[in-house]
């Protein structure tokens, strides 16, 4: 069987796009083979999801990704590479483009050709948190939207003992226990540089944006506004306060077209 896909990326966080807006959808387990089989970045095309467009028995655009491991996800960076395909094709006339994931609607606004905005939502916080590794007391701003993170600052440290704080705080049994951590680096109060330890399998470089510039402005470290730099790209924050959706702006790219040959596997 022979598949057309598109490969996207925003802030180095990559998918793979098949397009089924005019064909019928393949079966949930032919999905979910495909995933894991063009994921793999030594035999594949490589990416940590993928992305399938179908539309639903009202006509209505829908998105399922699926993780590099095949399991259904939310993902912020998913939605926002997909709102670039659905404008790019001329899918929807409005620059408010929306289509259906996991059950949610979800909206992306247009700014322009190559700009896209999206929420991702009200963020609920907390007081600031304090983790114990090895004798040695780490301080933390948790931010929760649906699904927690955690932003530290100020921080002078080696890899590996990041590594160590993100393991212990990502050991949740499930995504939604584990805390997703972000490293963040206060530039000026309208810049800040972020650096995620989060499972490849959850990676979400929105999501950890988010994170990092809802703490930020709660910690009166930033303005409301500031720009993100991400090592594969910048995202543009934007939160009116307390009670108030979290907003960034970015510009997902395309990185090449290709035709995926899948040989469905013996029964």
């Amino acid at each position: 069987m022979e598949l057309d896909f598109y490969k996207l990326h925003i802030c180095g966080n990559d998918f793979i796009l098949f397009n089924f807006l005019n064909k019928a959808l393949l079966s949930s387990e032919q999905s979910a083979d495909i995933a894991k089989r063009i994921s793999k970045r030594g035999s594949g095309a490589g990416s940590n999801g993928v992305i399938f467009l179908s539309k639903d028995h009202e006509k209505n655009v829908r998105m399922q990704h699926l993780n590099y491991a095949g399991n259904e996800q939310m993902s912020y960076d998913a939605c926002i590479c997909t709102a670039k395909f659905i404008f790019d094709y001329g899918l929807q006339g409005s620059s408010i483009l929306t289509f259906k994931t996991g059950g949610l609607s979800v909206s992306v606004e247009s700014i322009d050709s190559r700009t896209f905005r999206i929420s991702t939502g009200v963020p609920f916080l907390r007081p600031e948190e304090k983790l114990r590794i090895n004798e040695k007391l780490y301080s933390y701003t948790p931010v929760y939207f649906t699904v927690p993170g955690a932003s530290f600052f100020f921080l002078n440290m080696e890899r590996g003992e990041k590594k160590d704080i993100a393991d212990t705080l990502n050991s949740g049994i499930t995504p939604e226990e584990s805390i997703r951590t972000v490293f963040t680096s206060v530039y000026s109060n309208e810049e800040i540089e972020i650096e995620p330890f989060i499972k490849r399998s959850v990676k979400d470089m929105i999501f950890a944006a988010a994170v990092a510039g809802t703490a930020s402005v709660t910690n009166n470290y930033c303005d409301n506004e500031l720009l993100v730099n991400c090592k594969g790209g910048k995202l543009f924050f934007q939160w009116k306060g307390k009670g108030e959706k979290v907003y960034l702006t970015g510009k997902p790219e395309y990185v090449y077209r290709g035709t995926y040959y899948y040989d469905e596997p013996d029964t």
